[in-house]
């Protein structure tokens, strides 16, 4: 119909008429854009929403993941620590159970299982943009730097575990050490430490580790991986949670 009108106004030479037909089709694009504009803003702010609200579960998520592997540290560490006063008093004060757990639980390094489900699909599907707020989207990059920076020496922590898990293998595999008979069955009461060693069967352990020639420096050595590995995993609780109370 605005074609038709359009060719008889021309045919008359009605410029002015032509003019305002024109306007009404200037206009009528720019607001059909412009709805369409609006309309894609609108399902970006629901979308945007919905990431924040995936990051900040992810963020929460990562925290409780990261409470629990910052005490196995902080708990692992005071073991090699245990290991190390008893290697240098040649004697062992306190629970020879105790003392058996400590061996075995000194020797391992536990990561958090992070969260990036949100951040991959943020990345993957250039979705990072619709994010507005570039302090959230600068706080999630260093969060994630702390977190990679820290997991490329998980190759170096695991070789060490493995070379202190071959060093001592009659005490790490309690089916055949030396200590004396097997008092522990296996199961899942090893999760709550129910088995019991003597004084004897630990001081036998003790003093295997004390002839080793490089049991002590090993031991020494995967201390201090337990307090860098806690230090660090206290500062990216940290991050995770500053994220999580800004959104």
């Amino acid at each position: 119909m605005l074609l038709r009108r359009f060719l008889i106004h021309f045919e008359s030479q009605n410029w002015a008429a032509i003019f305002v037909d024109f306007l009404i089709v200037v206009v009528g694009i720019f607001v059909g854009l412009q709805a369409n504009q609006w309309n894609q803003e609108r399902k970006e702010r629901v979308l945007e929403s919905q990431y924040v609200l995936s990051i900040k579960r992810d963020m929460q998520a990562d925290i409780a993941d990261l409470d629990r592997t910052i005490e196995l540290a902080r708990e692992r560490a005071q073991s090699g620590r245990l290991l190390i006063t008893s290697m240098n008093e040649n004697h062992i004060d306190g629970d020879p159970t105790e003392f058996v757990w400590a061996v075995y639980n000194s020797l391992f390094l536990n990561y958090p299982s992070y969260t990036r489900t949100t951040v991959d699909e943020l990345s993957s599907t250039g979705n990072l943009r619709i994010i507005r707020n570039e302090s959230l989207k600068s706080s999630l990059a260093e969060y994630y730097a702390m977190v990679y920076r820290h997991e490329q020496f998980t190759p170096n922590w695991r070789n060490m575990q493995i070379t202190l898990e071959h060093t001592f293998p009659a005490i790490m595999d309690f089916a055949t050490r030396e200590a004396g008979q097997l008092k522990y069955a296996g199961g899942p009461e090893w999760i709550s430490k129910e088995f019991d060693f003597d004084q004897d069967d630990a001081e036998a352990i003790l003093k295997s580790i004390v002839e080793h020639p490089f049991a002590k420096g090993q031991i020494e050595n995967m201390v201090r991986i337990q307090d860098s590995h806690y230090m660090n995993l206290v500062g990216i609780r940290k991050q995770a949670i500053q994220i999580d109370r800004s959104l």
